[in-house]
């Protein structure tokens, strides 16, 4: 469920930078002389494809975190479920060794 999340929030950050990204260009296109706007957009896309590698990054970071704390989750559960029979089963065998066998009623 938090992967999900996770992974609903990076594609609305990067629909929102993709916008972004497009209105930004679309004015600098208009105040940018025509020598100037290959260089321009050449710097506008490097400078897109930088921001959408970070939050590539922080998305992959996102999710190894919350693959850990889910691994982690499951081992402290694993090992409580062990501590609870290496208490109560040694109990558990020495009281049904102690006890009696029902007899049976015909």
């Amino acid at each position: 469920m938090k992967e999900q999340e996770i992974r609903r929030q990076f594609r609305a950050a990067v629909n929102i930078q993709n916008k972004q990204y497009k209105l930004l260009k679309e004015q600098l296109m208009t105040r940018t002389s025509k020598a100037d706007q290959k260089a321009m957009l050449a710097k506008l896309k490097e400078e897109q494809d930088r921001r959408l590698s970070m939050l590539s990054d922080q998305y992959e970071q996102s999710i190894s975190e919350v693959k850990q704390h889910q691994h982690v989750s499951e081992d402290v559960h694993f090992y409580y479920r062990v501590f609870i029979l290496s208490v109560f089963l040694p109990t558990a065998c020495h009281l049904l060794e102690n006890t009696k066998p029902l007899k049976a009623t015909d």
